[in-house]
């Protein structure tokens, strides 16, 4: 349902308006997108950021028919999957990951594990914790955007069909609810059947959105969300990491990348996320509004006996397996308050921004384990289950909460040059228990950030920044004190050059990174851990985005990052960090036939590479160097019918992607069949 504009549409940006929307979301010109607000918390046209952004928009969706936002990420240089809990992935940004966290329409929230929804994903490079925190914004953070209301009658459907059994139905609507269109709302949802080429694994998941928008006055909007899915699925905790140096010689490639821990008839998980959030902008006066937004989520998780943990043997090659089952229950909420003034008194226009931001968070777990039979990794063969049933393995609480405040200044000082500086502090408490045994810690952080673009010319947009993360280390010296929070600083330098005739953009970015308070292993106190460890990231990013020739849509990239350990007492310095290739490059290319008798036929192929990867520091497995390349083509009948096919993976490459423990492989070639239909006004 994505709507690109035409050339001869496309509205010319407003030079002397910082702010050129009132939301987060706009228009896009087919895969190249003009404003954010992920870098500002208010939308501003991506010229004038001083920092890297890229945005994944909806044509891009629905070209690739992606299901899952890592899928899309891919796509975006110096950007890695980090698979999580159960379905759960995070993000890996120039080299660093700090926890599972991303933003949901600029509020903490969690990867939301389904693409219905999402209109958009908005990545941006480098240190935020000055608008967003100590969570979620360490090196970089992912913001989805969701899918808004719509003021005309637009529907869709759309029909999956591919290998290991995979069924989708998804369906969207939306539109006014009022003749003045006041009142307009969105609903969508899609129901999905999926095998797996890993053994004894499939999953099932429904998942339904709707979003309302009131605008209760000219320049005043209320805006309520929800989301609901369900998912059961069998838990794969991927493959044990093994270098060769046990007595089989077996190393984690050997195995077969069908072997899984699970039984067959192992029980599975069934979890449940309910999301409901929203954001109002009102103009309270000439250049003042006030923003308010907020989400709340409610995750329960019955985790079944599918959830197995191994420990290899000495022979290195028979596994000891046991599960951890149980419920696992977190609640989350976030509000925010801003304050936004607009003025011409210096510059051309400059935007103050002061907010405050509460955010707490209940994590519960309560895990039974049972001992399996062992398992032969290379036969598959299992043993027959010792006796005995389920016994009492951990549990305990956490609960994390924090209050901040922050200012920003925005400034369109003139024509050409803009400036951004902002601060926030902020104050964090994690309370919690295991197995009966903790106590509450607390510490607060000052996050500053300052950015730069200058015009060099009408095309060629000079930018730099220099900012600050933390994330909490919430762990005990040994002398029982809390330790620093592990902090990054980042400097970063770069060139946007529009192209085509405005029709694409090149954006070209040099950074270096310095990480400290790493917490390592104590050289001097076996058992015990410092919080001095240094790791460093610095490298070139190159990203091209744009309509190359009429009809050719294209996103090229590649980023060179050197990572290394860099604190001398570390066992691991001068080591290459985990999940970081020093080469990564991707390309995606777009074609459809815009006139003539094959009009609506449209092809496109996606390819990424990635040099070497360490598996986990210290450095022990290496993943060879790997390249995807996938294939669809799709046919637009009177622009209401698309019928779709991709490829993926079509050199039946393979491939894997760690968290740092594991190994995961990742899914060998597929074929997957797309049916739509497009209703509207």
């Amino acid at each position: 349902m994505a709507q690109a504009q035409s050339a001869d549409e496309r509205a010319e940006p407003d030079a002397s308006s910082i702010i050129v929307t009132g939301d987060a979301f706009s228009e896009t010109d087919g895969l190249l997108a003009r404003q954010s607000s992920t870098g500002s918390r208010f939308p501003v046209d991506v010229d004038l950021l001083p920092n890297t952004i890229r945005i994944l928009p909806q044509e891009l969706i629905e070209a690739t028919r992606a299901t899952l936002p890592q899928d899309l990420t891919r796509f975006v240089s110096g950007v890695q999957e980090l698979p999580g809990f159960g379905t759960n992935s995070g993000f890996v940004v120039r080299g660093f990951f700090a926890n599972y966290e991303i933003l949901r329409n600029g509020v903490r929230g969690e990867n939301p594990g389904d693409l219905s929804s999402i209109e958009r994903i908005e990545v941006l490079k480098g240190p935020i914790s000055s608008l967003y925190g100590g969570t979620g914004a360490f090196a970089g953070n992912i913001n989805v955007i969701t899918k808004r209301p719509l003021e005309k009658f637009e529907a869709e459907v759309i029909a999956y069909a591919g290998s290991e059994d995979f069924y989708r139905i998804e369906g969207d609507v939306g539109g006014p609810l009022t003749g003045d269109g006041s009142v307009r709302f969105r609903l969508n949802g899609a129901a999905e059947s999926a095998g797996s080429f890993r053994e004894f694994v499939d999953s099932d998941k429904f998942v339904g959105s709707g979003s309302l928008e009131w605008d209760i006055g000219p320049d005043s909007t209320i805006r309520l969300d929800a989301s609901y899915l369900n998912r059961r699925y069998s838990f794969d905790e991927g493959l044990p990491l093994l270098d060769g140096s046990l007595a089989s010689g077996l190393t984690t490639f050997d195995i077969p990348i069908e072997r899984t821990f699970i039984d067959a008839n192992a029980e599975r998980a069934d979890e449940t996320y309910w999301n409901i959030g929203g954001e109002g902008n009102f103009a309270l006066a000439e250049g003042l509004t006030l923003r308010m937004a907020g989400l709340y989520t409610d995750y329960a998780i019955d985790i079944g006996s599918s959830r197995v943990s191994g420990s290899v043997r000495a022979d290195g090659r028979t596994v000891d397996r046991i599960t951890f089952e149980g419920p696992q229950t977190t609640d989350r909420w976030t509000v925010q308050t801003d304050l936004i003034y607009r003025t011409d008194a210096i510059g051309k226009e400059t935007v103050f921004l002061v907010g405050y931001e509460h955010f707490e968070q209940r994590y519960e777990y309560d895990a039974s384990s049972r001992n399996l039979g062992q398992l032969d990794l290379l036969t598959g063969v299992r043993a027959a289950p010792p006796p005995g049933g389920l016994t009492p393995a951990f549990a305990g609480f956490s609960l994390y909460n924090g209050d901040a405040v922050y200012g920003q200044v925005f400034s369109q000082l003139t024509d050409r040059f803009s400036v951004l500086a902002g601060l926030r502090y902020d104050e964090q408490t994690n309370d919690g228990q295991f197995n009966g045994v903790g106590q509450a810690i607390s510490g607060s952080q000052v996050s500053p950030r300052v950015g730069a673009t200058y015009f060099l010319t009408d095309d060629t947009i000079l930018f730099g920044n220099w900012g600050k993360s933390f994330a909490p280390n919430f762990a005990f010296d040994i002398d029982g004190d809390v330790f620093d929070s592990d902090q990054i600083r980042q400097i970063e330098i770069g060139l946007r050059q529009k192209l085509f005739d405005d029709r694409a953009m090149l954006t070209v970015a040099a950074f270096d990174i310095k990480r400290f308070n790493v917490v390592i292993p104590d050289i001097n106190n076996f058992g015990q851990a410092v919080a001095s460890g240094r790791q460093t990231s610095r490298g070139i990013e190159v990203d091209l985005t744009g309509e190359l020739l009429p009809g050719l849509d294209a996103i090229v990239t590649y980023a060179y990052n050197e990572t290394r350990v860099a604190e001398p007492t570390d066992p691991s310095f001068g080591q290459q960090l985990a999940a970081a290739p020093k080469h990564n490059a991707s390309a995606f290319v777009r074609y459809e036939f815009e006139e003539g008798p094959v009009t609506g036929l449209g092809f496109n192929a996606g390819i990424v590479f990635n040099s070497a990867i360490q598996a986990s520091l210290p450095n022990t497995i290496v993943i060879p160097s790997n390249a995807r390349l996938d294939l669809g083509a799709s046919y637009r009948i009177r622009d209401a019918w698309r019928l779709g096919v991709n490829v993926n993976n079509v050199t039946n490459s393979r491939l894997y992607v760690t968290n740092l423990f594991a190994l995961f492989p990742q899914a060998p070639r597929q074929v997957f069949v797309t049916l739509s239909r497009s209703f509207g006004d």
